[in-house]
């Protein structure tokens, strides 16, 4: 997530990262990596700022209900959060609710939104998510309300489903960044 650091200030920050069990199959290291990247950006973010964690498969979990100042033990808090997604603890064949999970974001009235997947958007055991990508352009633009730049980092994705997560990182006035 290197294109954050030309924004120059934090503010509040929603880090919005994919648990599906698309993140450890085979290949790159898909979660490692975004936790890893997630992990280092909060490290860089001071006292002033302010900052949360969203993740998401079929269903949407959050570190905190609302973002919290970056201390010291919020950040040692997030990590250790973040330690709990492994590979045998991700849900299998939950679905990727990308609408759901951006919602869940702006709801916190961010200034940033930083979106880390690998997936196109995909219903699973029991939860039906939206799918169609000008229905999730539309309403996350909806869901937007504090105007926040949406940075997307998408791993190993191509086709439609990187060209939806590009547009709506455009729309919202964001950069899109393909990891393959």
């Amino acid at each position: 997530i290197d294109f954050l650091r030309e924004r120059g200030d934090g503010g509040r920050i929603v880090y919005v990262l994919d648990v599906s069990s698309s993140m450890v199959l085979p290949g790159m290291d898909k979660l490692g990596l975004a936790k890893e990247s997630v992990i280092d950006h909060m490290y860089l973010l001071s006292e002033q700022d302010e900052f949360s964690i969203v993740t998401f498969a079929g269903h949407i979990s959050h570190m905190e209900a609302k973002p919290v100042i970056a201390s010291a033990e919020n950040l040692e808090a997030a990590e250790a959060y973040l330690g709990t997604f492994t590979p045998a603890t991700l849900p299998r064949g939950a679905g990727t609710n990308t609408l759901g999970a951006l919602q869940a974001a702006f709801a916190m009235g961010p200034d940033v939104v930083v979106f880390l997947t690998d997936g196109d958007p995909r219903s699973g055991q029991g939860v039906i998510v939206e799918t169609n990508p000008e229905k999730i352009i539309s309403q996350a633009r909806a869901s937007n309300r504090t105007d926040a730049a949406l940075y997307i980092v998408a791993l190993e994705l191509s086709g439609a489903g990187a060209l939806l997560l590009r547009t709506l990182a455009e729309d919202a006035g964001g950069r899109f960044k393909l990891v393959d």
